[in-house]
């Protein structure tokens, strides 16, 4: 009986590196894994290789839909999973062999673990970058708050992670989201979680690539991170303690300087600097980035990416501007 389903929404990937994922998985330690391949209408050869490793390996599942975007695929493998423990892949990453063994050991040797949370590595062309999410192994109670688990670096994505599929309790992926969509499943879903391991093992192998779609210029982001937040916010009450709201707030300045470097200070946007900057105000004066502006206080980030929403809120737009650039200097080092 196959113990974990590994879920890998799939549209027009590179071919080597679709390859490389798919053996990754088949390589894994733990046999006993059941993996689903969605192809989200892909125009490339990425539906022919799925199906010739489907044709390969029983364990293999291919879903074959019309294009909806990342979060309705996943969603469809979600709904096609048979087994209680859920993790996601990306189709141009990959997992060390055994990372579905280890992971999936935390919890048999502690069944009311919910969520594994495992560290993982920056792989760009040339060079490998360590990223550690927790600094050693550690049992999360999330009813005592000792812990931060509302941290961006482990609510920001649905990959790196093993889900017990109890705490999904019916919930899935919102497809109306374009940006920011696994912060604001995770900021759903964590809400029903009691226990979370979290380990500084490296397991999952996270690509980085120019053409990345959250490094594109892309005139519509400011409403579609607008969108999430306001998502995130009806999920908010009174009564949420202080790592949900700071969460919120969190996100907020994470897509503000987003917003800055991909859609307001980037080449892409052709207006000219003054408008830029007129754009940016008009930005700050929408009611959630007026809410976390006035509550950047409750940002919990490094400095470098609370900076932007700092600049902002004191005017300082020149500065905010000239960061940017040395930003995506370094970032294409």
């Amino acid at each position: 009986m196959n113990k974990i389903t590994i879920v890998v929404p799939i549209y027009n990937i590179d071919t080597k590196h679709l390859k490389q994922c798919i053996n990754s998985l088949l390589n894994q330690t733990l046999k006993e894994i059941e993996i689903i391949l969605v192809d989200d209408g892909s125009t490339s050869d990425n539906a022919l290789i799925c199906d010739q490793y489907s044709n390969l390996e029983s364990r293999i599942k291919v879903i074959h839909k019309k294009n909806k975007g990342v979060s309705s695929a996943r969603n469809e493998g979600i709904k096609q999973s048979t087994t209680d423990y859920i993790m996601f892949v990306d189709g141009d990453d990959w997992l060390d062999a055994e990372c579905c063994e280890k992971v999936y050991n935390y919890i048999i040797q502690n069944p009311k673990i919910e969520l594994v949370c495992y560290s993982y590595y920056k792989n760009y062309s040339d060079r490998e970058e360590k990223i550690n999410i927790f600094s050693s192994k550690k049992l999360i109670d999330c009813k005592k708050k000792e812990t931060n688990y509302y941290d961006m670096k482990i609510l920001g994505s649905t990959c790196m992670k093993l889900y017990s599929k109890k705490i999904f309790a019916e919930k899935y992926f919102n497809e109306d989201l374009v940006n920011g969509e696994d912060v604001e499943f995770n900021f759903r879903i964590f809400k029903n979680i009691g226990y979370i391991f979290g380990t500084n093992e490296n397991f999952y192998h996270y690509r980085i690539q120019n053409s990345s779609s959250v490094r594109k210029y892309n005139e519509h982001m400011i409403s579609n991170y607008e969108e999430t937040l306001n998502a995130m916010k009806t999920n908010l009450n009174n009564d949420d303690n202080e790592m949900r709201i700071n969460a919120y707030y969190s996100f907020g300045a994470i897509s503000y300087l987003m917003i800055c470097m991909n859609a307001i200070f980037t080449k892409g946007n052709k207006k000219t600097y003054i408008q830029k900057v007129q754009q940016l105000k008009e930005l700050s004066k929408k009611t959630n980035y007026k809410e976390i502006l006035r509550n950047s206080n409750r940002v919990k980030l490094p400095f470098t990416r609370k900076l932007p929403l700092i600049l902002a809120k004191y005017h300082m737009y020149c500065g905010l501007n000239l960061m940017i650039k040395v930003k995506k200097i370094l970032m294409s080092r």
